[in-house]
């Protein structure tokens, strides 16, 4: 067969910003044989893309059956059978190779434009703000500072108990035993409750990020610390001369207790006497002052901060908004040529191609621009639609040249009512109408669609 062709390709990614990413591509060219003439008839052709201009290995293919028309001119939708991953377009260079069944691939590759390469926008990439990246592209992980939490404050440590009374100095003999070490006394309460977790953030839109939430609650508080060192005790008081022990008498009734005498001077420690039978032990004395407070102890150490509480269940999603109006122009036809004598019913415009295939789904309304250098209120533009990739077409809209119109100057015309039939991916093709006794030129097409 020996097939050349010219290729061209669209990516038309227009829509609002929360909308998908289409995940589909226009393919749109002409195939012609070796000797000039268009190529007609049912074709097998592969699609492939590639990370090189010549050789290697295909990252993505795709084979769709196509019927060029008489004058070569194909147009297809690439990615229904085989999908187009985000990752094809993720910025490194490609180029598209096409092959005919049964013939070698068309050379040289064509090289795609960055049009395609805005499927990457269906997926988020490395959130940064002030420069610093926020969130982790892999995990979707927090980076960013932590954001301002209430932590309660530490509770004081208890005060510190009261020493034990020291008993009062026996009478000449042995000294008393030391008095027992009171107890501690209890640990202060703890610290004020920590605050609720506030709620979280909704969900912005994509920009900055939010900030983080609050921080986990307090961990246990430390242990207490030890009990600081006993006070020093005071001097001890001079002991008396030792008499000479004398018969142990009866126990006698206690008397009132004498006010106590000034402290004699320490005397000369006498001979030790042999110890005589213990006697009964007197009654235990007024209770001394208090010592002073031992030093605070030591701080203990921080207790391990408490776990991080779960987190809360994300809100529903709202509802989706309205989408907003938008506009979209198809030119059909540029510099198209003067057309002799053309008849009511129109000819179209064939000498360069006024055919192209449109996604009209999502719009309601369209219009028709030209531009002509005829004054003639019979001369026209019709734009005719075809769902049956061009068997049959019928009427969409139509402009016509007004009376009181200059050479030349643009003619536009109402927005009329898109049929049902036409609000979906259609083929049109623009028409030129007269009264067969004019001869039109025919500056530019253009189909507005809202």
């Amino acid at each position: 067969m020996n097939s050349l062709a010219s290729a061209a390709l669209l990516a038309l990614l227009a829509g609002p910003a929360y909308a998908d990413v289409p995940a589909t591509m226009v393919a749109q060219g002409w195939f012609y044989r070796a000797d000039g003439t268009p190529e007609q008839g049912a074709l097998q052709v592969s699609f492939a893309i590639y990370r090189a201009p010549t050789g290697g290995a295909a990252v993505w293919s795709e084979t769709l059956s196509l019927m060029p028309d008489e004058r070569g001119y194909y147009s297809v939708l690439l990615g229904r059978t085989s999908s187009l991953t985000p990752g094809l377009f993720d910025g490194a260079e490609a180029w598209v190779g096409i092959q005919i069944a049964g013939e070698s691939e068309l050379v040289p590759r064509e090289t795609l434009a960055s049009v395609p390469y805005a499927m990457h926008a269906a997926v988020a990439g490395t959130v940064v703000v002030g420069g610093q990246p926020v969130i982790d592209p892999d995990t979707g992980e927090w980076l960013g500072p932590e954001g301002p939490g209430q932590v309660g404050p530490a509770g004081p440590i208890g005060a510190m108990g009261v020493a034990g009374p020291e008993g009062p100095a026996g009478p000449m003999g042995a000294p008393g035993a030391q008095g027992l070490e009171g107890p501690a006394g209890p640990a202060g309460p703890a610290g004020g409750p920590v605050g609720p977790r506030g709620p979280v953030g909704p969900i912005g839109p994509e920009g900055p990020a939010g900030i983080a939430g609050p921080i986990g609650p307090q961990g246990v508080a430390g242990a207490v610390g030890p009990i600081g060192p006993q006070g020093v005790v005071g001097p001890q008081g001079a002991e008396g001369p030792t008499g000479s022990a004398g018969a142990i008498g009866p126990q006698g009734a206690a008397g009132a207790p004498g006010p106590t005498g000034a402290t004699g001077a320490t005397g000369a420690i006498g001979p030790q006497a042999p110890a005589g039978p213990a006697g009964p032990a007197g009654p235990a004395g007024p209770a001394g002052p208090a010592g002073p407070t031992g030093a605070t102890g030591a701080t203990g150490a921080t207790g391990a901060t408490g776990a991080t509480g779960a987190t809360g269940a994300t809100g529903s999603t709202g509802p989706r908004g309205p989408v907003g109006p938008s506009n979209v122009q198809f030119y059909l036809a540029s510099e198209s040529g003067n057309y002799n004598n053309p008849p009511p019913a129109g000819v179209e415009i064939v000498n360069q191609t006024s055919r192209s295939r449109v996604e009209l789904t999502n719009y309601t309304e369209v219009r028709v621009q030209f531009a002509t250098n005829q004054i003639s209120a019979v001369v026209g533009i019709r734009i005719d639609y075809s769902t049956d990739n061009g068997l049959s077409f019928s009427p969409l809209v139509s402009g016509f040249v007004p009376a009181v119109a200059l050479p030349n100057m643009n003619v536009v015309s109402a927005y009329v009512g898109l049929p049902n039939t036409a609000r979906a991916e259609v083929l049109v093709r623009a028409v030129v109408l007269g009264n067969s006794n004019v001869d039109p030129t025919v500056r530019y097409v253009r189909l507005d669609a809202r």
